[in-house]
């Protein structure tokens, strides 16, 4: 929430328009967002998991955004933003 935060208080304070894609433009496999998840709540197991083919997923390009706002964000902030609300979720 933080960084989706940022990105709009950048995008209203240089009165920008048009249409952005609000995305890390980083792959991460739903699986490690959700063991991330639950690495940070302490507890818990994925319980269903369906093998799927690599088109059935998306990446949204956000160069344009980068461009206007220099956006930038790893892998590896994604993730521990997700064991950080596994630790909410467990308080």
């Amino acid at each position: 929430m933080d960084v989706l935060s940022s990105i709009l208080d950048k995008l209203i304070n240089k009165k920008v328009t048009g249409i952005f894609n609000l995305s890390s433009n980083i792959p991460i496999k739903v699986y490690d967002v959700v063991k991330s998840i639950i690495k940070g709540y302490g507890k818990g197991t994925i319980i269903y998991q369906e093998n799927l083919k690599k088109n059935d997923s998306f990446l949204l390009n956000n160069k344009k955004l980068k461009k206007v706002i220099k956006f930038k964000i790893s892998k590896e902030q994604i993730l521990n933003y997700c064991r950080f609300l596994g630790r909410r979720l467990n308080a």
